[in-house]
């Protein structure tokens, strides 16, 4: 990372949450789907993670998860921040 860029991060990091959150959000949207894709598709090196990923797949596909739609949960965590950012 040069310079530019580490002081900038390091100016970012002292906002508050609320401004991260949608500085971060701005900059994935900013990212070309591929890159997006390419990132999302990378594993984690979590041992842990992956166990629970495999319980949380593993219920999905024996019916046994509670599903919800997308449009609801991003209206869910929307209102969410907006309630973190009123505080």
């Amino acid at each position: 990372m040069s310079e530019t860029a580490t002081r900038l991060l390091d100016q970012l990091l002292q906002l508050p949450e609320s401004d991260r959150v949608t500085i971060a959000d701005r900059l994935w949207e900013s990212l070309s789907e591929a890159a997006q894709q390419k990132l999302a598709a990378e594993e984690p090196e979590d041992p842990a993670f992956e166990v629970e990923l495999e319980r949380r797949l593993e219920s999905v596909e024996n019916g046994t998860a509670e599903l919800l739609e997308a449009d609801t949960v991003f209206a869910a965590v929307r209102e969410h921040l907006r309630r973190k950012r009123q505080q």
